[in-house]
This record gives structure tokens, sequence and C-alpha cells, in this order.
């Protein structure tokens, strides 16, 4: 009679084969002889796989085929436990890491900003785009898109294949040629992504530094990157983060005195030019000047609103097309009671 046993463990599976002991001409059952070899789990599993394969035993040479185990003393099978274990620790292994990709006043001309630009009201549609068509290259992202800037935050757990994914995306949207894009696109990760994202919600980067509508704009982009929920855990803590920097930035320190915007630094730099070209020594102002403005754009709307609140009302607006332009000289009209001529 022969019988089998197996006992698992943690780390090693050990198969016991237990015979009979043979005294002279008689068996006595109450003596065994026991014969022990011990496995890796690893080389269990994959000589399970191939029924010819059989563990070596150390009784005289022989062999056990592990086919005919008895079907009440199943192999041990892999705990789900610690599959998903296993599982937890290759995704730990990768982890997700964030991303900046984009184009800024620093060396993207307008035109090409131009190209790239999305109204705010289609953030949340472009972001959760932007995972979808990526193949799973990209697991989260939010955009931030404004006059000077697009950028596009997202994080990955590969790097290559996220920028890469996020570069095409770019590049299909602009219709421009890669290798013009890619003249004009930055592209940060890890610590300098945090770093720029900081940057940028404290007005460090803007085109006046300091200027604090770039923070509501930020906000703004947090806010519809969870509304979308493309934009994760990651992502949102970074543009979360970003915007405490940017609100400590400002009442912590003087960054937010004086010019903190282009229409006040436009507003003050032709004062002050005006009172230097002074005509027989009487002081002029913009009050007594008439102010002609190009566009009828973001800029355009907030130079106005700034100036008027200075009492400068009138202007000449000039524009390519005129209803954009008739439409802000109306609002205006009535709400500052500026006095402005349209030219188209």
């Amino acid at each position: 009679m022969k019988l089998l046993f197996l006992i698992a463990n943690v780390s090693i599976v050990s198969a016991l084969v237990v015979t009979p002991f043979q005294t002279g001409s008689s068996r006595t059952s109450s003596l065994v002889q026991v014969s022990a070899v011990a496995v890796t789990k690893e080389e269990s599993v994959q000589k399970i796989g191939k029924k010819e394969t059989s563990l070596p035993l150390s009784r005289k040479g022989e062999k056990v085929i592990l086919s005919d185990v008895p079907q009440h003393l199943p192999w041990p099978e892999e705990d789900d436990s610690e599959m998903k274990r296993q599982k937890r620790m290759a995704n730990a292994e990768r982890a997700l890491d964030v991303f900046v990709v984009g184009l800024s006043h620093h060396k993207a001309a307008v035109e090409t900003r131009e190209k790239l630009a999305i109204p705010e009201a289609e953030w949340e549609e472009a972001a959760r785009d932007i995972v979808s068509s990526s193949d799973g290259a990209i697991d989260e992202a939010a955009v931030l898109s404004t006059c000077n800037r697009f950028e596009l935050y997202f994080s990955a757990k590969d790097a290559r294949a996220g920028l890469a994914a996020a570069s095409k995306y770019l590049q299909e949207r602009s219709k421009l040629p890669m290798s013009t894009l890619r003249e004009s696109l930055f592209m940060l990760s890890s610590d300098h992504a945090s770093h720029h994202a900081l940057r940028v919600a404290a007005g460090l980067d803007s085109l006046v530094v300091g200027e604090g509508q770039i923070l509501s704009q930020m906000k703004q982009c947090y806010y519809h990157a969870t509304a979308s929920g493309a934009g994760g855990k990651v992502t949102t803590r970074l543009l979360n983060a970003a915007v405490a920097a940017g609100k400590r930035a400002r009442d912590e320190t003087d960054i937010a005195k004086g010019a903190v915007s282009i229409s006040s630094a436009a507003y003050e730099l032709a004062e002050d030019r005006l009172k230097a070209q002074a005509l027989n020594g009487l002081p002029l102002t913009l009050k007594d000047a008439k102010i002609t403005i190009v566009g009828a754009g973001t800029m355009t709307r907030l130079l106005l609103t700034h100036m008027a609140s200075h009492g400068v009302t009138k202007f000449t607006l000039i524009n390519r097309s005129e209803p954009r332009a008739r439409e802000m000289a109306d609002e205006f009209a009535e709400s500052h009671g500026c006095e402005i001529q349209v030219i188209a």
C-alpha cells in the first residue's frame, strides 16, 4: 500500500511518499518509511502543466507522476489573494507619473497658439477624447487653454507612450506638421511638471508676472478635470496643489501688487508715455485722448473694462468681423457709458 501526501507552504510545496516498512517476510503496518523532496512553488506550477514530467523523490530513485495524485488529495492551487497581491505589486512598480505638454507665449507664435486653442466649454470633452484616443497610454488628462498658453496635464505609466499619444493628439488637432509643432512644444515630467504647474498658478510664468487671471483659469482647469472624470486622482491632486500654491503666493508675497494683468500694464504704459509727451507743459491723460484698440477678443474686453474704470470712455475698435465688434461696442456703451467707433 502506498500513500501520497502533499503539504503546501507559502514558499515551498513538499511531496511526501509514505510506504509500508517491511520487516522480514511480514509487513508491519505500524512502521512506515518516509521519503520527501521540496520544490519551489514556481517549479511545481511549471511541472503541473506537463503531464509527462514527474517530481524526483528520494526513495530509491522512484518517481511519482503528478497525474497519479488522487483526486481527494489535490495539488495546491494558486491562491486568488496571492495572485491579486502579485498584480498589485506589479502595478505599484509602474505607478502613474504626471506630465505636461503644451506651448506658451515664450516660444509659440500667436498663429500656432490659435490652432490649438480650445474654448472652456469644450475642456471636459477634449480631456475625455485625449484619454480615449490614447489606446491606454494616457490614464488621466486635463486641459488648460488661455490666450497665452495651451497646456495638457496628464498621468501615464509609460512616459514614452504617454508623450507620444499626447503629441499625436495635438498634431491632429492643430493640423500642423509634427516637425513644426515640436519647435513650439515643451514636454515636462515628474517633478519638473509639478514645478511648472505651481509656477503657472502663481503667475510666475505669465506675460505679466503676478497677474491674477491665470489663477482663476487654473481653478477652472481643476473644476473641469474633476467634473469630466478624466482628471482622475493623480492629475486633479496636482491641479489642486497648484491652485493652493497660487493662493499662497498672492497672500504671503507682494507679487500681486501693481500692474498684474496685461490690460493694466498697457494702461499704465500708455499713461506714462502720454505724460512724457505733454503739450506746452500741460499734463495730458488718457481721459483726454481717443484710444484705438485692435481686435475684439478677451484681452480687448479686459482692457475696455480696466480703462472704463479709470474714466476713459472714447475708443475706436478695429476688428476683422463687424458683428462681434459691434456687439462689444453696444455692450460697453450700455454698461460703462463708452463711446466706441467700430471699423471692420
